[in-house]
């Protein structure tokens, strides 16, 4: 009967960390890390379609982000993580703006 506890709390364990480390993405991650910070778990969702979408165009943000948030030690650190990937990602978009009307006043 031990043997069988230990088991299903062994593959209960291994179980949870798979689903945790396999299965959830590292944005999610980093977002239920940052409402945890924040006491907010409701906003955990909106924090990952904003993600997501920065993700989508600009993936270098999107990385800064999440290596940001794991290693914020409050809210106000983990909130300006996401301020300044936000910063990048506008910052590399106004860059590529001004690049395309140099190109168009060149030619």
């Amino acid at each position: 009967m031990k043997k069988l506890l230990a088991f299903v709390i062994v593959l209960g364990a291994a179980g949870f960390l798979f689903y945790r480390f396999v299965l959830t993405s590292a944005t999610e991650r980093s977002c239920e890390r940052l409402a945890t910070l924040c006491g907010q778990k409701s906003a955990a969702d909106g924090c990952v379609r904003t993600m997501t979408e920065l993700g989508k165009s600009n993936k270098e943000a999107a990385s800064k982000f999440e290596s940001c948030v794991a290693d914020a030690k409050s809210c106000a650190a983990g909130a300006g993580c996401m301020v300044g990937a936000g910063i990048g990602a506008a910052g590399q978009v106004l860059d590529e703006f001004l690049k395309g009307i140099g190109e168009a006043v060149k030619k």
